[in-house]
């Protein structure tokens, strides 16, 4: 399953490419708010990843970092080394209220399926296929915690999305399907939420590609 990457500097967005399934339009989100009028610098990039510096007004000189690199190492049964997305805030004044900071994917091209995780073992997981309920429908569930699975309309495999250090952090991926039409790509927002120590924090999460003959995470399991 390939995995790949772009950087779009005119619209100052990321697309991930995982097989089939393509995450478009990334941008960095603090607060739950997308970043106003960003400033983008790229501090490095190369063929195997690249490093972004997004500043904005609101953010009130600090800025928020972004990494995309290969994992190195291949996971079991894997063909092709997964993505780490490493992203953080740094440089924020001292009276800065941080709640949540993470990342917005606008679109998902080719998502059949997605899973969201409970919390708790007790909260179990069902997946959810958008366009198999009515739109709005109020019992389709939209935000998982800490790792998710998205299953494609079209091809084999799947794609596992999980953060690596759910240990101190509460990280939720929230799939924004009731906001769009149901025939529309939905949008994903991978968000941790931080825990009020200090002004600067980081946070990281994978996008691995397993193969359609591996079995997805257990519904119900402790993470």
């Amino acid at each position: 399953m390939p995995v790949s990457f772009s950087w779009e500097p005119a619209e100052q967005r990321l697309t991930l490419r995982i097989g089939s399934i393509v995450f478009r339009g990334g941008r960095p989100v603090v607060n739950g708010l997308l970043l106003p009028d960003p400033r983008i610098e790229t501090v490095g990039q190369s063929d195997s990843g690249i490093t972004l510096q997004p500043s904005a007004p609101g953010l009130r000189g600090g800025t928020f970092g972004l990494t995309v690199l290969p994992v190195a190492g291949l996971a079991a049964g894997a063909s092709d080394p997964a993505l780490q997305i490493r992203y953080w805030l740094e440089d924020l004044p001292e009276d800065f209220v941080l709640d949540s900071f993470g990342i917005r994917f606008d679109v998902i091209e080719n998502m059949r399926l997605y899973l969201p995780m409970g919390y708790n073992c007790w909260d179990g997981a069902t997946y959810q296929e958008p366009e198999a309920m009515p739109h709005g429908d109020a019992d389709r569930a939209e935000q998982g915690y800490a790792v998710t699975q998205v299953i494609p309309r079209f091809g084999s495999g799947s794609v596992i999305l999980g953060f690596d250090r759910h240990d101190r952090f509460q990280q939720t991926f929230t799939y924004e399907t009731r906001q769009r039409p149901v025939a529309s790509p939905s949008r994903l927002s991978g968000i941790a939420r931080h825990v009020p120590v200090r002004a600067a924090s980081r946070s990281a999460w994978s996008p691995s590609p397993i193969p359609a003959s591996r079995k997805p995470c257990a519904p119900g399991q402790d993470l």
